[in-house]
């Protein structure tokens, strides 16, 4: 009993030394000392750098946008069963967790300045293996790309909401946000933009916080409310908002084992999407204030728990009220318009009324964000073409941020049109 007692002693002592053995007592004994002030440090742009609400303000533009459409595509890649898109959010809410979280946060504190894994790779990794910096930096570009895309299609889509009449102009409307958001950067330049995303990002983080907490009570308390989703997504469907929705198709006992681990998978490849803006955060680390691996450290847990968090809430909100996947209309967005219309009321006499007004501001508001997101995505971009540019592995041109982000506005502005749609992404 005592030799087992020992062994579980030491198996303890090891774990602590493989998660936090690479920080030196003393560093973390002065991030400790420093994190009450870290937290608030740059809100005001006044500070030495970005502290970690300043960070994660910055990123939510890019990051916490994904709210708007992550369990809408977990929920498409299912086909539609919320089971299948629960579990198939769970299981990368652990990858994100306990994978890429800690290695992170290891890299953080080894090379706070890398800006992000292809960086990182490229900075510490073994000579031999330092090629697939370049993947992972061409990953990131791409990635950059369908940010820019997915942001302005869902900022069109969710225009929609208050301008319905707009529909058949969503393209259109898309391949403006995108060229207005690119015209403003490369005039301002990103790092005076900075200011655009710690008010847009501060405020929609703050809002979804408050928000999704009344979904998830509701969703608890009220499970009955799920009556109107029939509704709502029948008057998308006939204001040509939502073209294709996304339902069951047979109870899930009748599928085959195959057929669920095939859905799990699609749900799991459109969930990801989602996560993958949560690479921006250490990208944005090379502005954080001092000590730089403790705010990116902090900024980077809170952050994966707020992806988290708002993921679990929506998909059960979406089982509870049986919410299908609507391309033109957010799974978030009919959360609310549920919520808001039992708590304040529809319309009466077609006089506007408090719920009507209210999530016209929600919608007005998570349009705003997908706006601003899209800044995420040429910026995050153009800093790691930068990077390759000084590291040889792109043409010297890109070393100056604004050609990285006209480039990748070209490219998604050709590509809006042939996606069109989210779900598609």
């Amino acid at each position: 009993c005592m030799e087992r007692l020992i062994t579980m002693a030491n198996f303890r002592i090891s774990i602590r030394a493989v998660l936090r053995g690479y920080v030196s007592r003393e560093d973390q004994q002065e991030a400790n000392r420093k994190l009450p002030s870290l937290f608030v440090e740059g809100l005001l742009l006044g500070g030495t750098g970005l502290g970690v609400l300043a960070l994660i303000f910055e990123i939510a533009a890019d990051a916490f946008s994904v709210a708007a459409y992550q369990t809408l595509l977990a929920i498409h890649g299912a086909g539609g069963y919320h089971e299948i898109a629960f579990w198939a959010f769970a299981i990368l809410s652990v990858l994100l967790f306990f994978g890429v979280v800690p290695a992170y946060k290891a890299g953080a504190y080894l090379r706070p300045n890398a800006g992000g894994s292809g960086p990182l790779v490229e900075a510490i990794g073994p000579p031999r293996m330092r090629f697939l910096s370049w993947i992972g930096t061409s990953l990131f570009f791409l990635d950059a790309i369908l940010t820019i895309i997915i942001s302005a299609i869902s900022a069109a889509d969710v225009t929609m909401l208050l301008f319905p009449e707009w529909a058949d102009y969503r393209i259109l409307l898309a391949e403006v946000y995108a060229f207005f958001i690119m015209v403003v950067l490369v005039a301002l330049g990103p790092k005076r933009a900075v200011p655009l995303f710690l008010i847009g990002g501060g405020a929609f983080t703050i809002f979804t916080i408050f928000a999704l907490t009344v979904v998830g009570f509701n969703a608890v308390a009220h499970p009955e409310w799920g009556t109107l989703t029939a509704d709502i997504v029948l008057r998308l469907e006939e204001s040509g908002v939502a073209e294709h929705v996304v339902r069951v198709t047979q109870d899930i006992s009748g599928l085959s084992q195959a057929m669920i681990f095939q859905l799990l998978l699609r749900s799991m490849s459109s969930a990801m999407l989602g996560f993958s803006g949560y690479e921006v955060i250490p990208a944005s680390g090379k502005h954080a204030a001092r000590p730089k691996w403790k705010v990116i450290s902090t900024a980077l847990t809170l952050a994966a728990i707020f992806l988290i968090g708002t993921g679990i809430i929506q998909v059960f909100a979406a089982q509870a009220w049986d919410i299908p996947s609507t391309e033109g209309y957010s799974t978030l967005l009919i959360e609310y318009e549920i919520v808001i219309t039992q708590l304040f009321g529809p319309a009466v006499g077609g006089a506007p009324s408090i719920g009507s007004a209210l999530l016209a501001a929600a919608g007005g508001l998570l349009a705003i964000i997908l706006l601003l997101a899209q800044g995420g995505g040429y910026v995050g971009g153009a800093a790691v073409a930068a990077n390759a540019a000084r590291l040889g592995r792109l043409p010297r041109i890109f070393s100056d941020d604004r050609i990285g982000i006209t480039v990748i506005w070209g490219a998604a502005a050709m590509a809006i049109p042939i996606i069109r749609q989210v779900v598609i992404v």
